[in-house]
């Protein structure tokens, strides 16, 4: 992967004062979303900073769910209402494969973190590959019923 270089991606404080911005003019849902987002170094601030506006009703995390086993309380603290975690299969090799350096039990500690949490509005996003996880959908679909979790 080819990152852009650090001084053409926003900082944190830019992000919070757009998303300032935004609520201002009447916005009230806001995701944050990148990949995950937490890897980023502050990251929390930016959630902290989020959550304490007045006039937004919610805000959503998208994550790879890598960093969830370590951010799911103080994410729930900060007042993020929702996460989309993105799993495209139960099979850890296959996972591995999909995501280049994805590692499903740490994922998967994540969601139960999540779940620990509080989370009730938790969502997988799922995409199916002809050949390579669409022989997983019942699997996926069964494993967000029994999680009592959205999945689409």
């Amino acid at each position: 992967m080819t990152f852009l270089p650090r001084d053409e991606v926003l900082t944190l404080e830019e992000c919070a004062r757009l998303v300032k911005l935004f609520v201002r003019l009447g916005v009230t849902k806001v995701r944050i979303t990148g990949g995950e987002p937490l890897v980023r170094k502050n990251a929390m601030w930016l959630f902290e900073e989020i959550g304490q506006l007045t006039g937004l009703r919610e805000s959503v995390h998208t994550t790879n769910g890598s960093q969830l086993d370590k951010f799911a309380q103080r994410l729930k603290a900060s007042g993020i209402k929702r996460i989309n975690i993105s799993l495209d299969s139960l099979n850890a090799s296959r996972f591995q494969q999909i995501t280049r350096v994805g590692d499903l039990q740490k994922v998967l500690a994540g969601l139960d973190a999540a779940l620990s949490a509080g989370f009730e509005n938790i969502k997988l996003n799922t995409v199916l590959m002809r050949g390579i996880n669409d022989d997983e959908a019942e699997a996926l679909v069964n494993f967000a019923i029994q999680k009592r979790i959205d999945i689409s």
